[in-house]
């Protein structure tokens, strides 16, 4: 999850995540390679990530003009899946 920007014309985010810091160019999840975009809301589970493995992510904004303009990256923080948990659950 993370705080959406609340401007009135925000269409969705696009979510990047990568296994370097600062270096957002993964494919191994089932949602799609990054960025994965996101409309309707201001959380994802990103599924078929690799337990164990540090992975960083960032969000960035976009408006109506589409996701090809997206706004600046969000801060970036990291996270390692473990087995056996699972959010959904």
């Amino acid at each position: 999850d993370w705080k959406g920007i609340g401007e009135p014309d925000v269409a969705g985010y696009m979510v990047y995540y990568g296994t370097r810091k600062g270096v957002y160019f993964g494919k191994e999840g089932r949602d799609g390679s990054s960025p994965i975009i996101v409309t309707g809301g201001t959380s994802i589970t990103i599924h078929n990530l690799t337990n164990g493995r540090l992975y960083y992510f960032a969000v960035a904004a976009f408006d109506s003009a589409g996701s090809q303009y997206p706004g600046a990256l969000s801060g970036e923080i990291s996270a390692r899946p473990l087995p056996g948990l699972n959010r959904d659950n």
